[in-house]
């Protein structure tokens, strides 16, 4: 299995990984976005914009979250996630997830390693690879 992701420009100008995810909004439309790929964040975290615009309920009362930008408003959520497998077919995650309920807290998603840590992750920046992979895919890393 692998799902590709892409380096994409921020509106800071910073090129950084990101994976395509769809999240499955509470009227079950799916909410597609560009997730960073973060292997510091524990868990996958979505904006506030993103959480309002799911209609996702919180499952506990708000909490702080800290980051290297501070402490930030957080709500826990049961998110169904869907990434795109090369293939075409959807690889579907059920997960608790945590999201940001203060618009200022987050520009992007992250991507953490609540699902990251299913799969081998490969971000690769000369060849402008981001991916992950598992199952009947691998890698190998050989000298040249």
């Amino acid at each position: 299995m692998r799902i590709n992701g892409r380096w994409y420009r921020c509106l800071d100008g910073v090129i950084r990984p990101v994976i395509p995810v769809a999240i499955v909004s509470s009227d079950g439309d799916l909410k597609t976005r560009y997730f960073l790929v973060d292997t510091g964040a524990h868990r996958t975290v979505l904006t506030a914009d993103l959480l309002e615009e799911t209609g996702l309920q919180p499952l506990d009362p708000e909490f702080q979250l800290a980051g290297v930008g501070g402490e930030f408003p957080m709500v826990d959520i049961e998110a169904e996630i869907r990434l795109l497998r090369d293939t075409g077919q959807q690889v579907v995650i059920r997960n608790r997830c945590t999201a940001a309920t203060d618009p200022d807290a987050l520009e992007m998603s992250l991507l953490g390693r609540d699902i990251i840590d299913f799969f081998a992750l490969i971000v690769d920046w000369p060849c402008r690879i981001v991916c992950l992979i598992g199952q009947n895919h691998h890698y190998a890393i050989s000298a040249v």
